[in-house]
C-alpha cells in the first residue's frame, strides 16, 4: 500500500499486520487489547460497542474526541476513557494536518461483534 502513514508504520512494526479502518485510520494490534490507531485528520468512522470500554491515550500529535454529543481534544500524554455503549469519533486536530498516533486500551478486547458504526 503507497500511504505515507502506512509506510511509517511498516517500519516501526514490520513484524504485525496493519489494519486499514477506513480512509483516514490505521491500526496495529499488538496484543490482544492493546493497539496503536494512527487517525488522520478525516477521522475514524462514528462507531459504539456494547460491551466493550476504551482508552484513548495521545502518543504524538493532539485528537479531537467526541463521545455521546461531547468533544475534547487531546495532547499528548493525555487520555480519556469512553464506556460502552457511547457513540464516539476521533480525528487528529493536530494543526499541521499530521497523523494522531494513539494507544487504544480496550477491555474486554476489540472483536468485531462488539463493533457497530452508526450511519
Amino acid at each position: 500500500m503507497s500511504h505515507p502513514v502506512f509506510n511509517t508504520i511498516e517500519d516501526e512494526y514490520p513484524d504485525h499486520d496493519i489494519i486499514r479502518a477506513g480512509k483516514h485510520e490505521f491500526i496495529v494490534e499488538l496484543e490482544p487489547g492493546k493497539a496503536i490507531a494512527w487517525i488522520g485528520p478525516g477521522g475514524s468512522r462514528p462507531h459504539f460497542h456494547l460491551e466493550m470500554v476504551e482508552t484513548y491515550r495521545v502518543l504524538e500529535g493532539r485528537l479531537s474526541v467526541a463521545v455521546g454529543g461531547v468533544g475534547w481534544v487531546l495532547k499528548e500524554g493525555e487520555q480519556l476513557r469512553i464506556g460502552a455503549p457511547q457513540i464516539h469519533v476521533a480525528a487528529s486536530a493536530s494543526l499541521d494536518g499530521s497523523w494522531a498516533k494513539v494507544q487504544v486500551l480496550s477491555d474486554p478486547p476489540w472483536s468485531a461483534e462488539d463493533h457497530f458504526h452508526v450511519g
